[in-house]
């Protein structure tokens, strides 16, 4: 990469994400109403449309400012950066989920209303970070299998955010630059009411929903009540239930390489 495009970009602040977000649920048909902090931690918006009301909580996941200091350190002293991570899920990142659930629960306890955490990406990692997000709040896990020609997908392998707040998160929004994901949670207490929203209805198009994939040959769901403490007994549950002999656990990891090179002037012809 040349000088310019090492630039680490910006960091990104809730002041100047939060009238953006807004302008985008508006421009939806919902009016907002924009809850005032208070000394506890409460949503940022309550949404209305037909009716119907819809907390939302928003939440803001950059570059880590620790790595960022140490590529560039590596970059300047002429080096190349090296770096390698796991794509499953992360501690971090359904810690950031269970934070803005708790706080929409915290603001509506009865759980009079639908309750939506969104999380913007920013930075250089944004599709790792996009992966990771998603394999936290589905639990997945891939497996390989010699009486499978590619790679499946298990849903709820793992210990995942929308199970641990099933009784009252209902979605996640990701965005990431002006695309933007609805990932539902189909394993909440009151999913078949969500699933008749306005809300669900107004993001539809960009919908994630592993329950559509049921039947695909290199999906797979653990039954909501396995145990999860051992992976060796979930498995020994998926080659049961899909009949599926050898079955085991493979992790992907992302590999980055960077050098810094400096644009040399063309010559005049």
């Amino acid at each position: 990469m040349n000088e310019k495009q090492a630039e680490q970009p910006k960091p990104l602040d809730e002041k100047v994400f939060k009238p953006i977000a807004r302008g985008f649920l508006e421009s939806s048909g919902f009016s907002v109403l924009e809850i005032p902090r208070e000394a506890r931690k409460t949503p940022d918006f309550l949404v209305e449309k037909g009716g119907e009301k819809t907390l939302i909580e928003l939440k803001l996941k950059g570059d880590d400012p620790t790595e960022i200091e140490e590529a560039n350190r590596v970059l300047e002293a002429g080096e190349i950066w090296e770096q390698s991570k796991p794509t499953g899920p992360r501690d971090r990142l359904r810690n950031i989920i269970s934070d803005g659930s708790k706080q929409c629960l915290k603001y509506d306890p009865a759980k009079s209303f639908f309750h939506v955490v969104w999380i913007h990406l920013w930075g250089r990692e944004t599709a790792l970070n996009e992966e990771r997000l998603l394999a936290s709040l589905y639990g997945t896990q891939k497996l390989i299998s010699m009486q499978k020609k590619n790679v499946v997908t298990a849903y709820y392998f793992q210990y995942s955010a929308f199970v641990q707040h099933r009784e009252n998160l209902d979605a996640v929004l990701i965005s990431v630059g002006d695309a933007l994901q609805f990932c539902i949670n189909t394993r909440s207490t009151r999913i078949d009411a969500f699933r008749k929203s306005l809300f669900y209805a107004a993001y539809i198009a960009g919908l994630m929903d592993p329950d559509k994939e049921v039947g695909d040959p290199h999906t797979f769901f653990v039954p909501i009540d396995s145990d999860l403490k051992d992976s060796e007994k979930v498995l020994a549950i998926l080659r049961e239930k899909y009949g599926v002999k050898h079955l085991q656990p493979f992790d992907f990891t992302q590999y980055t390489a960077a050098k810094r090179v400096s644009e040399e002037p063309r010559a005049a012809p």
